[in-house]
């Protein structure tokens, strides 16, 4: 079978567009993979399934999401699996770039809590009443 001129252009073109294609695809999955795991992530959050949260989560930081944007869900993850170490260390990391933030300061004191942290715990409950107090 011989293809005339106009259909070797409109073949070419055709492949042309489905290599475009493709590239653009792969292209897009691996220059926005974090974006994908951290949205991933949270889906797995939001259904408690919080192991799979954790994984995500450590694959978007490790693919440049911000740490702030995962923190706080990232710990909580860990305090909902039993690792309070974990968590312990992110909240404290976070509490440093996010003072203010008495939420965050509880969940920390609450963990702290859970490990026998007692006196560290009743510092960060106070920080928290002292910011409270300022506050209102």
């Amino acid at each position: 079978m011989v293809l005339s001129i106009p259909q070797k252009q409109n073949l070419f073109y055709l492949i042309f567009v489905i290599l475009i294609s493709i590239g653009s695809i792969f292209l897009y999955r691996t220059t926005q993979q974090e974006w994908i795991n951290y949205r991933g992530a949270e889906t797995k959050y939001d259904n408690k399934d919080y192991e799979g949260a954790i994984d995500l989560y450590k694959k978007s930081l490790e693919a440049g999401i911000p740490f702030s944007k995962v923190a706080v869900n990232l710990a909580n993850s860990y305090v909902t699996t039993g690792n309070f170490k974990e968590a312990i260390v992110i909240y404290k990391d976070y509490l440093l770039d996010h003072p203010e933030d008495t939420n965050v300061r509880l969940d920390l004191a609450r963990a702290l809590s859970y490990i026998g942290n007692f006196e560290e715990s009743e510092i960060e409950y106070k920080k928290t009443l002292e910011d409270h107090h300022e506050n209102h």
